[in-house]
């Protein structure tokens, strides 16, 4: 049976970038933060975007922190 949320190892650790699908307001969870060591479907379910009030997001998982910064800032 594989692991799954915080003992499933550096999956879990690298930072978890959200996307509200109305609004288009983006959020990055980081590496130590709990919505980035949990699944993303875990995480998804319980986002409510404080914008809009939408409960529909998109969730991408990037290599590290920096690189989720770059994601924020470019997109």
């Amino acid at each position: 049976m594989p692991a799954t949320g915080a003992d499933a190892g550096p999956l879990f650790a690298r930072p978890l970038c959200v996307s509200c699908r109305r609004c288009g307001r983006k959020r990055v969870f980081g590496s130590t933060s709990v919505e980035a060591r949990q699944l993303e479907s875990e995480t998804l379910s319980r986002l409510v975007c404080r914008h809009c009030g939408a409960r529909d997001a998109t969730a991408v998982r990037l290599s590290d922190d920096r690189e989720a910064a770059r994601w924020l800032k470019d997109r």
